[in-house]
């Protein structure tokens, strides 16, 4: 096949990557304008050929919109793979996020910028809120969950070592050997990743920060099967409440009506209320009660 051949077959998707970089609802852009952006780069084409390019592209799901001023058709980008806003939603958690260095922030903010198109994308990333959190240093904490998800799925065991900062502000080992360990999950809670499984040096279920950990290396031995009624998010929880015994029971509380808003801040909207009088209201809320709570 000639190059002229592969470039109009290629121009369909030519079209659309310009259509979906370049515009939006707000920025349109003319068949003309299509035409006399293909000739530029070598894939010419006719107003018919090139609005049958489209019409493929919008025949195989890419939401391609055509509105009529006047007596031109203009086109631009619909419905993305995520919507504005929730592009924003992600955009700030990755800012707010502790356990990425300042480097990987910048690099995801990009890439999910992109998604939104040139415009949009400029928009996002001017309007990005730097936290004033520090960032962490440890740059491989990609890889770290790579390998620990590698491991969960093909169910063996990693092996790692786990830092700590001494008196000098200098990370060293936390530990005189390595962690042998079987990972469960990686849960992300108060702003840190942990990754929840067996440990094999304390004869434990364990949560370890993947911001700490060296860079894990695969077993050749099979993990240790996670219990059937262990449950990695609920263990996350006791264990940065600092809770040594995880009994769960029912406490109720009686509270003036203006403190309605701080119990659903603290435990949700769905427990069992009633309505005392015109001031106040009971609810029963679920605890967990450490050693020195339950006697």
């Amino acid at each position: 096949m000639s190059e002229n051949n592969y470039r109009i077959t290629d121009r369909p998707l030519f079209l659309l990557r310009y259509i979906v970089q370049h515009t939006n609802d707000d920025h349109k852009v003319s068949l003309a304008d299509l035409i006399a952006y293909c000739e530029q780069h070598g894939h010419s084409g006719s107003r018919h050929a090139i609005s049958n390019d489209i019409d493929i592209l919008n025949r195989y799901g890419f939401d391609i919109i055509c509105t009529k001023e006047g007596n031109k058709n203009f086109y631009s980008y619909g419905s993305r793979l995520l919507e504005t806003a929730e592009l924003r939603m992600l955009i700030d958690a990755v800012a707010a996020a502790p356990f990425l260095t300042a480097r990987h922030t910048a690099c995801l903010t990009q890439k999910l910028a992109s998604i939104a198109g040139l415009y949009d994308a400029e928009q996002l990333c001017a309007t990005v809120s730097a936290s004033n959190q520090s960032k962490s240093v440890n740059g491989r904490i990609f890889l770290s969950i790579d390998i620990i998800h590698q491991a969960i799925a093909a169910s063996k065991k990693i092996s790692f070592q786990y830092a700590a900062y001494n008196g000098q502000h200098n990370r060293e080992p936390r530990f005189s050997e390595e962690i042998g360990f079987s990972p469960y999950s990686t849960i992300w809670r108060t702003d840190w990743y942990y990754v929840v499984g067996w440990s094999d040096s304390e004869s434990a279920i364990r949560a370890y920060r993947l911001d700490k950990m060296q860079i894990p290396c695969f077993v050749d031995a099979e993990a240790v099967k996670k219990p059937l009624d262990f449950h990695p998010s609920d263990y996350v929880e006791s264990y940065l409440s600092h809770t040594n015994v995880y009994q769960k029971t029912a406490v109720t509380l009686e509270c003036e009506n203006s403190m309605m808003n701080y119990v659903i801040d603290q435990f949700g909207e769905h427990f069992p209320y009633r309505h005392i009088d015109n001031t106040h209201f009971q609810a029963t809320i679920p605890v967990e009660l450490t050693r020195a709570q339950h006697g």
